[in-house]
């Protein structure tokens, strides 16, 4: 799905400590059941950054809350509002055989300042 959102951000969803991109995602993703938009930082349009890519590793309760986040590969002026909104984000919850179970996954961000944005929710 695509759509038009001024300055947010294309997200990519991906499981494990995997670098895939669009089209390249793992079958056993977590799915989200709810996003916060991710909004390109201001500071960063100041500083003259166009775009970037960021990885986050983000552990997740049985509930499907992040538990924590580890950015692991983003130029600094985007780590808050990356952060921000992920914090926010919400993924479906982990059982292993009936049992509730915490779970790593990896989420990949292009911030762009281009107003296409794709959903990387399922």
């Amino acid at each position: 799905m695509r759509r038009t959102l001024g300055t947010l951000s294309t997200i990519v969803l991906t499981s494990g400590l995997q670098s895939a991109w669009a089209g390249d995602v793992s079958p056993t993703d977590v799915p989200t059941v709810h996003q916060v938009p991710i909004v390109f930082p201001a500071e960063a349009r100041r500083e003259g950054i166009q775009d970037a890519s960021c990885k986050a590793n983000v552990w997740l309760s049985p509930t499907g809350r992040p538990e924590s986040i580890d950015i692991v590969e983003c130029p600094r002026v985007f780590h808050t509002e990356l952060r921000r909104s992920l914090l926010q984000w919400r993924w479906e919850k982990q059982r292993r055989d009936e049992e509730k179970v915490s779970r790593l996954t990896s989420v990949q961000i292009r911030f762009s300042t281009s107003e296409s944005v794709a959903d990387g929710g399922r």
